[in-house]
C-alpha cells in the first residue's frame, strides 16, 4: 500500500484523470473532452489520490446539485485496491457535500461488484432500486443505493 494524499481535483489533474478513467475502466471510459466538460461544469466535483511521489492511483467524479448528490465515477489502480483509498475518496466527497448542505447521494453500480457494493454500504448507502439490464458487456441489472448525509 503506497501513503498517499486526496486533494480535490480541476483542470490542472485532467491529464491524471484522464489517463486513470481508461486504465480502470477499460469499457467504455469517459472521453478527455467528458472529463474537462466535467471540471468545467458548475456542479461538478473530482478528487484525486496521490501518492507521496506524485503517482496518480485513484480518482472520484461526482456532482453537487444543492440538497442532493451523485457519486458517478469512482477508481482505484488495480495494485492499490482493497487499501482504503476508495473509501478515503468517497469519505471527501461525502464530507464537503455535507458541509455545503447536501442532505442525499445517489449512486447506481452493477449488482454483482460486490467489492463496490460493500464500499458503498461502508459508507451507509442503501439500495433503493434496482434498473434491468443497465449495464452492457455484460448485461447486468443496476443497483440503485442512496445515503443519507
Amino acid at each position: 500500500m503506497s501513503v498517499y494524499f486526496v486533494r480535490r481535483a480541476d483542470e490542472s489533474a485532467l491529464e491524471a484523470l484522464t489517463a486513470l478513467e481508461a486504465d480502470i475502466f477499460s469499457e467504455a471510459p469517459w472521453s478527455r473532452e467528458a472529463i474537462a466538460s466535467h471540471l468545467k461544469s458548475s456542479t461538478g466535483c473530482a478528487y484525486l489520490a496521490v501518492t507521496t511521489e506524485g503517482e496518480p492511483i485513484g480518482y472520484l467524479l461526482g456532482l453537487s446539485l444543492g440538497e442532493e448528490a451523485e457519486l458517478l465515477r469512482i477508481g482505484v489502480i488495480g495494485r492499490e485496491r482493497g487499501t482504503g483509498i476508495g473509501f478515503t475518496l468517497l469519505d471527501y466527497f461525502l464530507f464537503d457535500l455535507k458541509i455545503a448542505g447536501t442532505s442525499s447521494c445517489y449512486l447506481e453500480v452493477r449488482e454483482h461488484n460486490y467489492d463496490a457494493v460493500d464500499l458503498y454500504k461502508k459508507c451507509e448507502f442503501r439500495v433503493t432500486g434496482k434498473r434491468k439490464n443497465y449495464y452492457k458487456n455484460p448485461t447486468e441489472d443496476a443497483l440503485l443505493m442512496k445515503c443519507k448525509i
